[in-house]
């Protein structure tokens, strides 16, 4: 979901949406994103993890 598509969900203009967003990173209220990836679909084994770098390194994840 982009930027543009959260602020329109939740009835905000793009800047202020980024902005709590980003508030919310910060206060670690949001500390990972994730993604269901459809193995199939990219021909990968079941057990293939995928995941954000940004998030991982801030949070000790898999990257």
């Amino acid at each position: 979901m982009t930027n543009l598509d959260l602020a329109d969900e939740v009835n905000l203009s793009p800047s202020p949406c980024l902005r709590r967003l980003r508030n919310l990173e910060q206060k670690q209220v949001i500390r990972v994103y994730s993604v269901d990836v459809d193995a199939a679909a990219y021909d990968l084994p079941a057990h293939h993890r995928i995941c954000s770098c940004h998030a991982s390194r801030a949070h000790g994840g898999c990257c």
